[in-house]
């Protein structure tokens, strides 16, 4: 013991002088860190903040903080709600209800296949579905069937008067068509013209309802079985400047009340804005950027990383521990039912292993789509074909084979037919 302090004695010392010639940079790094980040920082003039967000959490002119809050006064009793999941994981929405408004208020409005077919159905139902962007994915123009200008939008963009769709105008005004609101008037503010125009739509399924100050169609309605669809193409509409100004805010008690119906619920969607928002910036580096254009915290920030960086020249690493390699991942649902499939095979007993195949098939729907199974019917169809991104046709059969089985009246040629159809479900979802 005696002779292992000796050895290991002359080598602390050596590691503790060799610490010692970094400690005065450390310090004195430290030292100016702290200094920094407790200076008072200098106060700035207020200055006006012309970034578009239309984020209802915003007070700035081009936030929508007033346009939700406004909601419950504009329609007493009617239930106002914030949504931000996408189509088919909806908490706010039901698409088993009626009398729902959903507003999407956002700068590029992109959907997927499955959104739009989503909002469609919604609409069906008899709710009214108003999308309010600036400029619409190609896609999205297709499904809608309307034509409108490319303005090449940048999202989180800062209103910039040289930008052609981001022009100080103080003639930007909107009115809805006297046809749809009697007496209707102009809506006008002396801020920014940030909107679009619809330059060709498919009468046979819409028709305008709106437009701006130079006559150009801006609001256009698709009617949907029980319920409708609204395009707008100028959000700016929605923000605190617009609003707030004379008495703009009848034009969004106008807008709502297209619907066909007195709304029981109003839910502002922030799905399709927050997507926006993640394209354009990266979360981090947009954290990074607000915090670095405080002076006090740029000038702590590089002086720390100077400070880790001569911590790494000491010589001072860590060892990389081997990330062990992942096995494949299974498809576990496809070797249960081969494995169950063959033991009730043999024995004959096609009810019990056509009960048997419906129920684990139910229960890898509640668990991987979170899908109600109590009642299987064609309303399940529908919404497991949307889920899955399985045609309706082989939704409906899948259905029809459940019923047999639960009913214990599959046969062995139908119950054969219905384990093939059950492994392509499994192979390909």
């Amino acid at each position: 013991m005696k002779e292992s302090a000796r050895i290991s004695s002359p080598f602390k010392a050596r590691l503790v002088n060799g610490m010692k010639k970094f400690i005065p940079f450390i310090a004195g790094a430290v030292v100016i860190v702290l200094v920094l980040v407790l200076m008072p920082a200098r106060k700035k003039q207020p200055q006006f903040d012309g970034k578009v967000t239309l984020n209802v959490r915003d007070k700035i002119p081009y936030g929508c903080y007033a346009s939700y809050h406004l909601l419950p006064d504009l329609f007493p009793g009617v239930k106002v709600e914030l949504n931000r999941n996408e189509p088919g994981s909806w908490k706010e929405v039901s698409l088993d209800s009626s009398g729902q408004v959903l507003l999407i208020v956002t700068k590029f409005f992109d959907p997927s296949e499955s959104d739009l077919d989503y909002l469609t159905a919604l609409a069906q139902k008899g709710n009214c579905v108003l999308i309010s962007a600036v400029e619409m994915s190609y896609d999205a123009k297709k499904f809608f069937k309307v034509h409108e200008q490319f303005l090449d939008v940048d999202k989180g963009d800062k209103a910039i008067a040289d930008e052609p769709m981001l022009n100080v105008s103080h003639q930007f005004g909107v009115s809805m068509d006297t046809n749809v609101v009697h007496g209707a008037s102009w809506f006008i503010y002396p801020g920014l013209k940030y909107g679009n125009e619809f330059q060709d739509i498919d009468t046979s399924i819409a028709h305008a309802l709106g437009y701006t100050a130079s006559f150009q169609v801006n609001l256009v309605g698709i009617h949907a079985s029980k319920g409708s669809i609204l395009l707008h193409s100028t959000p700016l509409t929605f923000s605190n400047f617009f609003l707030l100004y004379e008495s703009n805010y009848r034009y969004l008690q106008q807008l709502v009340s297209l619907a066909p119906f007195k709304p029981t619920r109003i839910v502002w969607d922030e799905y399709f804005l927050n997507n926006v928002q993640k394209d354009s910036h990266n979360n981090g580096g947009n954290l990074l950027g607000v915090l670095l254009s405080y002076e006090n915290f740029r000038w702590a920030f590089w002086m720390a990383i100077i400070v880790i960086g001569l911590y790494l020249v000491t010589g001072i690493q860590r060892r990389q521990r081997m990330i062990p390699q992942m096995a494949k991942p299974v498809n576990e649902s496809l070797e249960f039912v081969s494995v169950i499939g063959k033991l009730y095979y043999e024995k004959g007993d096609h009810a019990n292993l056509g009960l048997k195949l419906a129920q684990f098939f139910l229960e890898h729907v509640r668990t991987k789509y979170h899908l109600d199974t109590q009642y299987v019917n064609s309303s399940f169809a529908v919404h497991l074909a949307a889920k899955a991104g399985i045609t309706p046709e082989m939704a409906g059969q899948l259905v029809d084979y459940i019923t047999e089985a639960q009913m214990g009246s599959i046969t062995a040629d139908r119950l054969a037919s219905f384990y093939g159809l059950l492994d392509t479900f499994y192979k390909t979802t």
